[in-house]
């Protein structure tokens, strides 16, 4: 996904569009409840979306590398 989004940069960028990836890690729902393995930092939906939504509210640095910016 991240290489996918990194591509995605480079072509919506200059059309002033912006491409978000988001890397929560383990959140619990009910597709992980079924997980038999350990899942370290398993958080709640509702923290997951507390920790993102500053980010899609435009507060959030560019993630991206430095390096994409120059291709754009």
């Amino acid at each position: 996904m991240i290489n996918l989004a990194e591509t995605l940069y480079l072509d919506l960028n200059p059309k002033g569009i912006g491409v978000c990836v988001v890397n929560p890690g383990f959140v619990r729902t009910p597709m992980t409840d079924r997980n038999d393995f350990r899942m370290p930092a398993l958080i709640e939906p509702g923290e997951a979306a507390d920790e993102m939504s500053p980010g899609w509210a435009g507060r959030v640095r560019d993630p991206l590398p430095e390096t994409l910016h120059a291709f754009s």
